[in-house]
């Protein structure tokens, strides 16, 4: 059950984001971003990431993801975790990943855990 609460989240924000974007522009959420709304940044992130009213980039969605993930957003740091897992927006980097993915794990994501728990082993073979 809780496997699938980050990704029930991830929807939620999104939808957020979206109904925002109706009744605020992207202008105006990237202002709040920019003072240091984490919930903006986060949101923004997801925008970015998956393109919902702004084009897909994954360096600006990495970008905002980080400000909100080194602020303490579980959704972001496991968000983070994945792009240096995969590579998505930033060069694949498994210690970054593991470093990411640990933070969101202490917060109690799930996936984040499973993830680390591979990572680890691959990181601790190339050591």
């Amino acid at each position: 059950m809780r496997k699938y609460y980050f990704l029930a989240l991830t929807y939620l924000i999104l939808a957020i984001v979206i109904v925002r974007a109706d009744s605020i522009s992207i202008a105006q959420l990237k202002k709040l971003a920019e003072k240091g709304d984490v919930q903006a940044q986060c949101g923004l992130g997801i925008a970015y990431w998956y393109g919902t009213g702004v084009p897909q980039d994954y360096m600006l969605a990495v970008y905002w993801y980080r400000k909100a993930a080194e602020q303490g957003n579980a959704l972001a740091q496991w968000t983070l975790g994945n792009a240096y897992r995969d590579g998505k927006g930033v060069p694949q980097d498994y210690v970054q990943a593991v470093y990411w993915l640990r933070k969101a794990a202490e917060q109690g994501n799930a996936d984040a855990k499973h993830w680390l728990k591979v990572l680890e082993t691959v990181v601790g073979k190339r050591q």
